[in-house]
């Protein structure tokens, strides 16, 4: 056989190459996004919907980025191909805008950076390792809820919040600035606070939770609570 047929049959056998590309998503206006799977998703808001995936071939065809109702929904794709035997690549990474975000969740092991929440009642999720990570919270009504081992960090100011971490993950809301206060702890993992007029910790676990500010605090349970100002 030629030389230069035999090179060309040999090529056909070495799996086309994996190069780092991005590949742009058309999406109709979301308020609320679901991270579902091991990706690093950025969301700014601020302006029209749509996002942009990169990485390479493999891990692009990987993840699955659509709306449903006004959720934005970052999830494995149902039609990808697991590539050749030991052949590895990076997860994708996905940025995507919209006008504004109300409502935020990660499942599994996924990170998600959202510059700004706002709205009169948002709501944040943390389930698995996953990590979330909000620059500035404007809001009347704020729950949040962490349960695994994950983490939630968040910053800003809002009139009422409502925590719960039922995990081994840690909150910090250290610069979250809040008028009324709500905790309950019932697992090990840490968290910090940041309350002005009240603040009413449940804490079961033995994760430490600590409240600075000038509110009083109201203890129920055995756990161990630091606060600038301390009632039981």
């Amino acid at each position: 056989m030629p030389i230069r047929l035999l090179l060309a049959a040999l090529l056909l056998l070495v799996p086309a190459s994996a190069g780092a590309r991005d590949r742009t998503i058309m999406l109709s206006t979301f308020d609320s996004i679901r991270v579902d799977g091991p990706f690093e998703v950025h969301l700014t808001t601020g302006s029209g919907s749509g996002a942009t995936v990169s990485g390479d071939v493999r891990a692009i065809e990987a993840v699955d980025v659509h709306v449903e109702g006004r959720t934005l929904i970052v999830a494995p794709s149902l039609n990808q191909w697991g590539g050749w035997p030991g052949e590895r690549h990076q997860p994708p990474v996905i940025t995507a805008t919209t006008p504004e975000v109300h409502a935020a969740s990660v499942i599994g092991g996924g990170t998600l950076d959202l510059d700004m929440l706002t709205g009169q009642s948002v709501a944040l999720t943390v389930t698995g390792s996953g990590r979330l990570n909000i620059g500035k919270v404007d809001a009347d009504q704020l729950t949040a809820v962490l349960a695994g081992s994950g983490a939630l960090a968040l910053s800003g100011k809002v009139h009422q919040a409502r925590f719960t971490n039922s995990g081994t993950g840690s909150i910090d809301a250290a610069d979250l600035v809040v008028s009324d206060l709500t905790v309950s702890s019932d697992g090990p993992g840490q968290s910090d606070f940041h309350a002005e007029r009240s603040a009413n910790i449940t804490a079961t676990g033995l994760g430490s939770i600590t409240v600075t500010g000038n509110a009083s605090c109201t203890i129920r349970g055995p756990g161990p609570v630091h606060c600038d100002r301390m009632e039981r």
